[in-house]
């Protein structure tokens, strides 16, 4: 049996460790996810956030929680909705092995209200 793995280069990636997040941005992805319910600051799953530049300009909103509810799900299903594309890898290199990986990008053509 034969195996192919792809492996991401996280060298071309540059790594904007201590920009967080856009305020506008948090507070409409938070607003978007059932699980941050009124008066909550944030959904639980967004922590440790960085944002990493592509080399072709791309912005990746990326976060690690420690652990995803399913709750989190749910986030992840109503922000795909609204045109957010979301991925989540055990590839964190916050804590590896304790976190994982979430990556928001933006909707094609922007940001959704």
């Amino acid at each position: 049996m034969t195996r192919t793995i792809q492996f991401t280069r996280f060298t071309d990636i540059q790594d904007d460790a201590f920009t967080r997040w856009p305020t506008d941005l948090f507070h409409r992805i938070s607003a978007l996810c059932p699980s941050a319910v009124a008066g909550a600051f944030r959904p639980v799953w967004l922590d440790h956030q960085n944002v990493e530049t592509a080399p072709d300009g791309t912005k990746r909103y990326v976060c690690h929680p420690y652990r995803l509810y399913e709750d989190a799900w749910e986030d992840f299903t109503a922000l795909t909705a609204a045109g957010y594309r979301v991925r989540v890898t055990g590839n964190s290199d916050y804590l590896p092995g304790r976190t994982v990986r979430v990556e928001v990008r933006l909707p094609t053509g922007g940001a959704a209200a």
